[in-house]
């Protein structure tokens, strides 16, 4: 478990997969901050500046590539890392969600998210 504790916010409106990646950023040692709209996680990050982001690109009352393009020209956000969450297919994707460090398919294998959080882990705490 690291030194010094990370945190993510985790952004996503289906209440199973929201859990799901909280238990496992848990277990890599993240805080983790959880908003089910965008609305709530741009809340968040008024006050608040997370080490990653899982963002779902597709949820009601809200656009998740939107709040991408906010975080990323926002001065206060730019710097952090966002990891998309998405049904869509890759091809279906809009151009600047290379905006993100990755995408990630939804139904997602756990043991790739769980990979991919602890690469970010080791790569934070060497800083």
């Amino acid at each position: 478990m690291p030194d010094r504790q990370l945190s993510v916010l985790v952004v996503e409106d289906d209440r199973d997969t929201r859990e799901l990646t909280e238990e496992v950023f848990r277990a890599q040692g993240f805080e983790v901050l959880l908003a089910d709209s965008v609305s709530s996680a741009s809340k968040i990050l008024e006050t608040f500046k997370p080490a990653m982001v899982l963002l779902d690109i597709a949820m009601p009352g809200g656009d998740g590539m939107g709040l991408l393009r906010h975080i990323k020209r926002n001065a206060s956000t730019a710097s952090i890392p966002v990891l998309l969450v998405t049904g869509m297919p890759r091809e279906s994707l809009p151009d600047d969600a290379s905006l993100a460090l990755s995408v990630l398919r939804k139904p997602f294998d756990v043991s790739k998210l769980a990979q991919l959080v602890r690469g970010f882990s080791e790569k934070m705490m060497a800083r």
